[in-house]
């Protein structure tokens, strides 16, 4: 399996608890008028990889990621975007005893969500607004998958955060 990354950043202190490295993935089908990572919008950026060679630059790291209670993130782009490249580089993580984080916007269908969700240890969910009129002006698609996906995670029991961008 391959996927595109346009930065794997490690000693990240703001996505998710302890020190990490914040994988970011390339690809994004939002486009926020406000985008923090504008270079990660586009599907055919990025350096292509495949989950060893992730996998190889992050554990490098793991013994350090671990003592300090620490993990990976997975970010973007829109990570959801990447769902089979996430989820089989998360098996390969999650045997290393990793702690795994995703931040996202919640858009993707709903078996998409659940199956990258279900391998998470938190999610950091954005909820960039309460309806849908402001999702379709400000980040151009409609709100109702990124409101289904939002729902079911709050009775999954899944820890999560939810962040107004």
């Amino acid at each position: 399996m391959r996927g595109r990354a346009f930065e794997i950043r490690e000693f990240c202190l703001h996505d998710g608890p302890g020190p990490r490295t914040t994988v970011f993935l390339q690809g994004c089908p939002l486009r926020c008028t406000w985008c923090q990572n504008p270079e990660g919008q586009a599907f055919g950026g990025g350096r292509e990889m495949s989950v060893d060679e992730l996998a190889a630059d992050v554990l490098r790291t793991a013994d350090f990621l671990k003592a300090s209670n620490g993990g990976v993130t997975f970010s973007g782009g829109e990570p959801l975007a990447q769902a089979d490249f996430v989820c089989e580089a998360c098996d390969r993580l999650k045997t290393a005893g990793l702690h795994l984080a995703i931040e996202t916007s919640g858009f993707a269908d709903e078996a998409t969500y659940r199956r990258v969700v279900s391998r998470m240890d938190l999610v950091l969910q954005d909820v960039k607004f309460a309806d849908a009129e402001g999702y379709r002006r400000w980040t151009g698609v409609d709100a109702e998958s990124i409101f289904r996906n939002l729902t079911w995670l709050k009775a999954s029991g899944k820890p999560f955060v939810a962040r107004v961008p």
